[in-house]
């Protein structure tokens, strides 16, 4: 008797489990801070609504990760990461942001010291990092070299919003 008497609650309970979200399936505002609108306004693509990768921390910060696809699955999506450091004056946070594959480009007067990471072999996108408030900001349109868009959307990109 004492189980049927039980198994209600038992019951409530999972089922409350099972329906709140997970931390990977939550939307991360801090990963995911533009809009879809936004993107389009200033970069011209269209895409979803970010999905927001897991944070990943680790010894001095942590990682986040965003990625807003393509509406059209075979047209460009923006990928977004943040490597938020703890300590936002840290000096080392300097040389990481100059210890990028390929090699970076200066973005001519940019207010950040933005650079486009350039000569990653078949990775190569229309990528732009920047150092701002001990955040390491990457922002990478899956876009290559070779499409005849490319050039556009990487003068677009220092134009989007910046973060933090």
């Amino acid at each position: 008797m004492k189980l049927q008497s039980t198994f209600p609650a038992l019951l409530a309970a999972f089922t409350a489990a099972i329906s709140l979200p997970t931390p990977a399936l939550a939307q991360n505002s801090a990963a995911c801070p533009f809009t879809p609108a936004e993107i389009k306004q200033t970069l011209g693509l269209d895409v979803s609504a970010g999905a927001a990768r897991p944070d990943m921390a680790f010894a001095g910060g942590k990682l986040l990760a965003c990625r807003y696809n393509g509406a059209d699955p075979s047209k460009p999506g923006l990928w977004l990461n943040q490597t938020v450091m703890d300590n936002a004056k840290d000096p080392a946070n300097e040389r990481s942001f100059k210890m990028m594959a390929g090699k970076l480009k200066p973005v001519p007067n940019d207010p950040d010291g933005a650079a486009w990471q350039d000569d990653q072999g078949d990775l190569t996108n229309a990528t732009l990092h920047y150092l701002r408030n001990g955040s390491l900001v990457e922002l990478r349109v899956t876009v290559s070299p070779r499409d005849k868009a490319f050039a556009d959307i990487r003068a677009k990109l220092p134009k989007l919003r910046r973060l933090p």
